[in-house]
């Protein structure tokens, strides 16, 4: 089994992202592994094709601030995100 991965990054999903992206390939019959967020496909020249629902993914990133003495303090956040596959697109 291919893993899924951003088409443009490169990076492959992980956990749950790449369960719920297996399964929507899976279910669509999707030949390409390759996903990306809209804006992305944008830069790219490719365009969803009219109708196609994209799947919703969520990423954890690391957010620096900084606390009332100027310490930088590192937090996790979840960050959703929308991604098509490249079959959905043109």
């Amino acid at each position: 089994m291919k893993q899924q991965f951003n088409g443009i990054t490169g990076i492959t999903y992980n956990g749950r992202n790449q369960a719920t992206l297996l399964a929507i390939k899976d279910k669509n019959g999707y030949k390409s592994d390759k996903w990306a967020t809209y804006l992305q496909l944008k830069q790219l020249g490719r365009v969803v094709k009219k109708d196609q629902h994209g799947t919703a993914i969520v990423k954890f990133v690391q957010i620096e601030t900084k606390d009332k003495n100027d310490k930088v303090v590192t937090d996790t956040a979840a960050r959703h995100y929308t991604v098509f596959n490249f079959d959905q697109t043109t």
